[in-house]
């Protein structure tokens, strides 16, 4: 049976942040719908189980891991803004295996964006001021580190 299941969710996108979101929403608001609004409250928990149902099935993996993304960046200012924690905010937080690829708590490196192109350049700390040369538009500038 699980390699039946296996064999049907290959190519499909899967579950990740944003479907456990949409899941728990959905699931919360049919508990609701015991109590206040019940035609209100199962329509919602209807779109939102739907929702989800429909992301983790499909095959637009660039779309969806998008819409992720976007989640995360909303999720990461939402907690920066009541824990005062500034590592989640600017895309910086890492969730997991889909997150970003460096840390703000590494104390050994420091992230500068280029000022031609933008591209976020990490190098090591502790090495005073150093010519910078960005990945991508070669563009060299002088930092201190």
């Amino acid at each position: 049976m699980k390699e039946k299941l296996n064999r049907f969710m290959y190519g499909r996108y899967g579950n990740d942040n944003l479907n456990r979101v949409l899941m728990w929403s959905a699931v919360l608001c049919a508990l609701l719908s015991i109590f206040i609004f019940p035609e209100f409250f199962t329509f919602l928990a209807y779109v939102l189980l739907i929702s989800s149902i429909y992301r983790c099935m499909s095959r637009r993996h660039e779309d969806r891991y998008r819409e992720n993304q976007a989640f995360l960046r909303l999720k990461g200012r939402v907690l920066s803004r009541f824990t005062g924690n500034k590592s989640y905010a600017g895309g910086q937080y890492n969730s997991g295996s889909q997150g970003s690829w460096y840390t703000t708590k590494d104390k050994t490196k420091k992230i500068f964006k280029c000022p031609n192109c933008r591209q976020k350049v990490r190098v090591p700390k502790g090495k005073g001021t150093i010519m910078i040369t960005c990945p991508k538009c070669h563009t060299e500038f002088k930092k201190r580190t």
